[in-house]
């Protein structure tokens, strides 16, 4: 693959998507047939997380990041084996006052993530 002399691990691909808390259930509920009226659980549930995901034009994966919604570090979650496991592989856990990604959780991405 040619990148006009650019080296390979230097093109980075990144993408972002929100992660519902509770997910929606799909397309099966337990309602009576023919009912008019199928409630959905989970539907009005706003809460998310930004997932950013980024891999590298040389095949490799970066640590994901993770931005919560809060304003200071007592909205991360609390340590436990799950977090552990993905502090080990260089995760990134940030937060931002409304979830999504801020300039400040993208140089915080750019310093922790990219350039680590």
């Amino acid at each position: 693959m040619k990148f006009n002399l650019v080296l390979p691990c230097l093109v980075v691909n990144t993408n972002q998507t929100g992660i519902h808390f509770v997910p929606n259930v799909g397309e099966r509920t337990w309602e009576n047939k023919g009912s008019k009226h199928i409630q959905v659980l989970g539907m009005e549930d706003k809460r998310q997380i930004i997932l950013v995901v980024s891999s590298i034009a040389n095949g490799n994966l970066l640590p994901r990041q993770v931005v919560f919604i809060g304003i200071t570090h007592r909205c991360l979650f609390s340590s436990n084996e799950g977090k552990q496991k993905c502090i080990n592989s260089s995760w990134n856990f940030t937060f931002s006052e409304n979830h999504w990604s801020t300039v400040e959780t993208m140089k915080d991405f750019v310093c922790k993530v990219l350039l680590a």
